[in-house]
């Protein structure tokens, strides 16, 4: 039987709503144009409750849906086709279950069945406000699970005691799936219990988006495979067990071209107010990925503000900070590599001891290709403990090596920076611009005017000046001497060596390349 007399058609988001007049029916049959990927529609008295639905058939271009069982002679009937949003409590989700998890995952599983790969939208599971007890949901492709509110007031998952993780996946590829607009919440003995908040073990396109992760003894956040993205996370009180034999970060991330944007991880408390141990193994951002874009996030009051692994090339990381970490602020293992950092702060760190630990450092001797441009390390005055070293590199080997351009450090406690002296690593803090006049007759000029090191000079001395070396040089810093006289001899010494291995008279126009490695500065 065929019912027509449609009396209203609607859009409701990209869920399409269809009503009819009528009471009595036992089968619903609608004509309408249906989408590709109907598995469950919504149906049910369009002033009361609503019955998910399974449909039947698909065929000229008619749906038919399974029996429908009528509410108090409604006078109306709704049908959302297609309705790529479930509701959990549809499925018996409630606040005062004391296990959610089954009905959760019903929503899960029907969702996904009604999803398919060339589906460009993923199919909803909305939770409702209010808390839910869940473990080891097994989140599948094309779903995402929604809160109904802001992430730390509305809606609220809450870990049971004895998971895993609250929120788990395959083993196998998931794609366009994801969790959005709720809290994971680990239970109230979190840091005696061995769980963990979200794992994405091998996603494709999947989102965490405005998620707030507090209170977990393992990770909060575990995502691998390829082009996921991390946006406006905030990560509180994760990795609580800090017995560990190896690094743990708050957030975990492995695979490739991950964005991860707008987001905060710490991994301490009030409980903690120091380092784990010597071996700094409790990291806010573990990034062991390649080619992920970094971009306004923080990692703060954590044994290690940013861990970059082995694998962790082609990184971009702009306009992050690293705050309060007992340990380094950024720290690149051997192997890290060809890395981008842009406008990055380095703020407070070596807070467990003073004088130990650097706002940036790479740990390897390999030629790490690294590239850090107006980055900055700073320790206030009003602080303890300050950082070692502002930037820190021991790279010893390679065919290209890292470059620091308009970088500085205030309030290191050894020295701004720290660079293999015997190695090509070189420290320009303001490279380019107008080259800056060397004072007439000065043998000693400096290369760092006021509080910042530059890179190009100038001479013009109106009589005969033999310059012996240049002060206030940083280890690895280059600079650029450009002549304008005849007056100025290079004079070769124990802090000055020449190409030539002897004094050299300045030609108008003249130009010299100098490094400075172990307190020596050598023309190039």
């Amino acid at each position: 039987m065929t019912w027509g007399g449609v009396a209203e058609t609607e859009r409701i988001g990209s869920t399409r709503l269809e009503r009819w007049s009528g009471v009595g029916w036992t089968t619903l049959r609608v004509r309408t144009t249906p989408h590709s990927s109907i598995g469950w529609v919504v149906v049910g008295a369009y002033t009361s409750r609503a019955e998910l639905r399974q449909v039947v058939s698909i065929e000229n271009r008619d749906i038919t849906v399974a029996a429908l069982t009528y509410y108090h002679d409604p006078d109306e009937i709704v049908l959302a086709l297609d309705a790529p949003t479930l509701n959990v409590r549809w499925f018996g989700a409630s606040e005062t279950a004391a296990d959610n998890s089954t009905a959760f995952q019903a929503a899960i599983d029907a969702a996904t069945a009604s999803w398919s790969a060339t589906d460009w939208i993923s199919r909803h599971v909305f939770i409702p406000g209010g808390t839910y007890a869940v473990a080891d949901l097994i989140l599948k492709s094309g779903v995402v699970l929604a809160g109904g509110a802001s992430e730390h007031t509305g809606t609220r998952l809450l870990g049971i005691a004895g998971a895993d993780w609250v929120i788990d996946t395959p083993a196998t590829r998931i794609e366009k799936a994801g969790v959005e607009n709720l809290s994971v919440m680990g239970p109230a003995t979190y840091a005696t219990n061995a769980m963990g908040g979200l794992r994405i073990q091998d996603g494709a396109r999947c989102k965490i988006k405005n998620v707030y992760f507090n209170g977990f003894a393992n990770q909060a956040v575990v995502m691998g495979g390829i082009a996921n993205r991390i946006q406006d996370v905030f990560v509180q009180n994760s990795v609580q067990n800090r017995t560990r034999v190896a690094v743990i970060g708050g957030i975990e991330l492995t695979g490739t071209d991950h964005y991860l944007l707008d987001s905060e991880v710490t991994v301490g408390n009030s409980t903690f107010t120091g380092a784990s141990d010597a071996n700094l193994y409790c990291v806010a951002w573990y990034i062991n990925a390649g080619t992920c874009f970094i971009s306004n996030c923080i990692g703060e009051i954590s044994d290690i503000g940013y861990y970059f692994g082995t694998l962790a090339d082609f990184g971009m990381i702009a306009n992050c900070r690293a705050d309060k970490n007992y340990g380094h602020g950024f720290y690149m293992v051997n192997g890290a590599s060809r890395l981008q950092f842009s406008n990055c702060l380095a703020l407070n760190n070596s807070s467990d001891t003073d004088n130990t630990y650097d706002g940036f450092h790479y740990a390897g001797t390999g030629g790490a290709e690294i590239q850090f441009d107006n980055c900055r390390a700073y320790s206030v005055s009003t602080i303890t403990n300050k950082h070692r070293y502002g930037f820190y590199s021991n790279e010893s080997s390679g065919t290209i090596p890292s470059v620091f351009n308009g970088c500085r450090s205030t309030g290191h406690q050894t020295a701004p920076v720290s660079l293999n002296a015997s190695y090509g690593s070189f420290f320009a803090v303001q490279r380019g611009g107008r080259a800056l006049a060397f004072t007439d007759g000065d043998t000693t000029p400096s290369v760092k005017p006021g509080q910042v090191p530059m890179e190009n000079f100038r001479t013009a001395n109106t009589g005969a000046t033999a310059i012996t070396t240049f002060d206030d040089g940083i280890e690895g810093q280059r600079i650029f001497v450009v002549t304008f006289d005849t007056n100025t001899t290079f004079t070769q010494g124990t802090t000055l060596k020449l190409l030539t291995g002897a004094d050299t008279v300045s030609t108008n126009p003249g130009a010299y390349m100098f490094q400075l490695r172990s307190g020596v500065w050598y023309q190039f």
